[in-house]
């Protein structure tokens, strides 16, 4: 049965009793549209290891848009020709998104770094869709922004990334494959911060670090694009601020609803914005929409709301002038989640 005619199962992310028994997850079926089960085959690196590889939350939000993209998404799609660009922010010698790591060159990652203005990779890794009308999240520990983490990786050369990622359990972080392996700069990332609801580079309410990485074959071995996702366990629990649900929607579920991309782009210097709209084309191993993000995103949560909770639906890794995209949450996918959660 095509995920067209059918609902797969999803997990409701909350801020449980510390005492509360951990939220019950009905594995969906595998539909036709999950792709080459082989491409999304299990492969991890311990951290600190030899270098080798092995084989919701406090109050519940209303609405089909959180109330911090409230406004932003009634001009986008009621007077959307009347929106001012709002400038971008750039940094010298600031870390770039881990796309380049795998992708591009080392001259355009230099470029991007220094915020040059004819970056081609910079066009590629994520783009600002006509007017830029992300909005800043400032209460970055209220749930669900809580379970959006701020990365810094360091790869196994020395070169320093940055990524979005969000917390599926305590301590599992669901992010893009290319913030774990980054095929240009020597594999698997020698180190990971995650830093959930961070406010600025200043304000890091919470902080852990990388103990174990997961990924996929199709990532690891062949660069596939819906094979593009990963995990990070953490070294303690991050029981204070909630995980998100997510799920395998159906084609018709996923058209219905708008969804929110929010993360931590890297011309805000460490900040948390988001944007929310309505997807342009569902796919069978891929979302498509021109919700605006930049090079940092990479690894965020595709949310939307459902019975006034959020739940996960794709995970961003790239963008390009016809329309941003992420991994859809697909059954396979789902279920590899599940199995990184349950590690």
């Amino acid at each position: 049965m095509s995920s067209s005619s059918r609902r797969s199962s999803e997990t409701i992310g909350k801020k449980p009793p510390k005492d509360a028994a951990p939220p019950e997850r009905a594995a969906p079926q595998r539909g036709r549209d999950d792709g080459d089960a082989e491409l999304h085959e299990e492969i991890s690196h311990d951290i600190g290891s030899p270098y080798r590889t092995e084989s919701a939350g406090r109050g519940k939000p209303s609405g089909e848009v959180l109330p911090e993209f409230q406004t932003q998404v009634e001009e986008t799609y009621s007077n959307h020709n009347q929106l001012e660009a709002a400038p971008i922010d750039r940094a010298d010698t600031e870390p770039v998104d881990a796309w380049y790591g795998s992708y591009g060159t080392r001259l355009s990652r230099v470029f991007a770094s220094r915020g040059a203005e004819m970056s081609a990779a910079e066009m590629m890794a994520e783009v600002i869709h006509e007017h830029d009308d992300r909005v800043r999240v400032t209460n970055t520990t209220d749930y669900p922004y809580g379970c959006i983490c701020f990365l810094a990786i360091r790869a196994r050369n020395g070169a320093a990334f940055v990524g979005t990622g969000w917390l599926a359990d305590e301590r599992t972080v669901i992010t893009a494959g290319h913030c774990v392996f980054m095929h240009r700069e020597g594999g698997w990332a020698a180190s990971i911060e995650v830093y959930p609801g961070q406010n600025g580079r200043g304000d890091r309410p919470y902080q852990a670090r990388a103990t174990r990485l997961w990924s996929t074959r199709g990532w690891t071995d062949q660069k596939s694009a819906p094979a593009d996702y990963g995990a990070i366990r953490l070294d303690q629990r991050m029981s204070a601020v909630g995980t998100f649900g997510y799920g395998a929607l159906s084609d018709s579920e996923l058209r219905s609803e708008l969804c929110h991309v929010v993360g931590y782009p890297a011309d805000k210097r460490g900040e948390m914005w988001g944007h929310g709209r309505r997807l342009s084309a569902v796919r069978a191993e891929t979302l498509i929409y021109d919700i605006d993000t930049y090079g940092g995103n990479s690894g965020g949560p595709v949310f939307m709301l459902r019975n006034g909770r959020p739940a996960v639906v794709g995970i961003h890794n790239y963008g390009d002038l016809t329309g941003n995209s992420a991994t859809r949450i697909t059954g396979t996918v789902y279920q590899r989640i599940q199995a990184w959660v349950g590690a």
